[in-house]
Parts: C-alpha cells; structure tokens; sequence
C-alpha cells in the first residue's frame, strides 16, 4: 500500500504525516482465442485498477460484458506481467473483435466509457428470477458486515467494495477496487472461476448506475444494493428485469425503487 507524506491540518494545527492512497495502475487484458491450429492474441481492454484479483477482475468483466458465457469458455490465465494479463479462451469460443469498442482504454470511473446507446439499449438483459424474502431488518444489518471486511478502505479511504450475502445476510464474499465497476467485476469473476453460484444479494458501496444493474443482471443477481442514489437508467432497468433495487442505504434507512420489502 503506497504511502504519501500530507501536511494534515485540523483546529489544533497542522502536522506532516505519513498516509496510506488507494493504488491505482492499468491493466491490460489480452485474449488467446481461435482454432487450435489458429491461434490469435488479441487485445480486449485497458482498465485502471487497483492491483490485486487481476484474473477475477479479467474473468468478470470478459462474462459481466457478455463475451464468455460460463467457466468453461476459459480455459488459462496468466499474469503475463505485473500490468498484463492473458486469458486463454476455449476454441469453441467465438469473439466479435468489433464488439470491443472499448478496446484500449476504460477509467476506473465509469464502466460504460466509449459505449454507444445503441450498445447499450440493444442488450437483451434477462428475466430474473424470484428475489428473495428482503427484510428491513435484514437490509440494515448488512454493511456493518461489509465494513468488518474492507481492509484497504480501512487504510486508504479510496476504494470501493462489493460483496455478496446470501438469502439470509450472510457474507459470502467481498472484493474492493478503485472502480465501483472494477469490484463488482473481480466479485462475479471469482464467482465464476470457482464455478460457485454468488449470493442473491450484492451490496456495493457506490452510486447504484446503469453499469452495475446490467452486470448483476447478466449474473443472474436479483437483488442490488447500494449506498449511494441510483441512476434514472438503472432503475428503469432494474424495474424491467425483476431486479430489487435499493439505494441510500445509511444506518437504519434505505429507499427502494425497485422490487418491494416487507
């Protein structure tokens, strides 16, 4: 964890400190796809990250962006270098190169840059399932289990988390990264790669946006969560695929904008 000196000032003065920044550096993904007797190396995305989870964070965004559909479809990943990271696809596996539109670079701020509406509007998002059984009581309770778990928050102050609960408020799994969408990524990647279903519930502690509604929709996710507001997108979105949406989740209080508790 990277260290900075600060002049850290207050009422009583000001003093110089040693303070823990969130890292944040590239990743570039590359894929190894085709044929077995044509085998090509094409590059997919550049993302901001913070470093760690780099294989969940490749997996999750390659099945959240629809270009796998499942474990199987990779069959290798290599830390190619610090920075760069190789997935090694089925040969089955067929990749539309023009569908990486936002091959080359995206923020670790917005995980729809370089989209286009019509890509977005033409996602043919699935039904989801029957959420589950969503209490007040169980609501609240969920990010004090969260916090206990966010290590490079606790030090930084400048990343965020995503985790999974089960039905009944259990955490089941958390990952933190600079990008709201970067964690949510590395979260239903891990999932993915361990070939264990997430939990029903993600909990983020960011502003609920489109991006995040249509990941935990392509996971199958029926329920999300979030500290911040949700977007007007998102929550159109989550209203036409079933999705319980909560936003505003601070202390013993929340607003839902889709689905319904009791």
């Amino acid at each position: 964890m990277p260290t900075f000196p600060v002049q850290r000032w207050s009422a009583e003065g000001c003093e110089t400190v040693e303070d823990h920044v969130a890292e944040e550096e590239p990743l570039a993904v590359e894929l190894r796809h085709g044929p077995v007797a044509e085998r090509k190396r094409s590059p997919a995305t550049t993302t901001m990250r913070t470093p760690g989870h780099d294989a969940d964070l490749a997996v999750g965004w390659l099945y959240t962006e629809r270009h796998i559909g499942m474990a199987a479809d990779v069959i290798g990943i290599v830390q190619v270098e610090p920075n760069l990271i190789r997935v090694d696809l089925h040969p089955e596996v067929e990749i539309d190169l023009a569908r990486f539109a936002r091959a080359g670079y995206a923020s670790s701020a917005c995980g729809l840059c370089g989209k286009t509406l019509l890509d977005v509007w033409e996602d043919d998002l699935p039904k989801l399932a029957a959420t589950p059984h969503m209490t007040w009581e169980l609501v609240t309770a969920l990010p004090a289990k969260l916090a206990a778990m966010q290590p490079q928050f606790h030090q930084t102050g400048g990343v965020h988390a995503a985790a999974t609960f089960s039905a009944a408020g259990e955490l089941s799994a958390v990952r933190e990264d600079v990008g709201r969408h970067n964690a949510l990524d590395k979260l239903l990647g891990a999932a993915l790669i361990d070939d264990d279903l997430a939990g029903p519930i993600v909990l983020t502690t960011a502003r609920a946006g489109f991006e995040l509604v249509q990941k935990c929709a392509v996971a199958g996710i029926p329920v999300l969560i979030a500290v911040g507001a949700p977007t007007s997108l998102a929550v159109q979105t989550a209203r036409r695929v079933g999705m319980t949406l909560i936003g505003f989740l601070r202390g013993d209080r929340f607003n839902v904008y889709a689905g319904t508790i009791t």
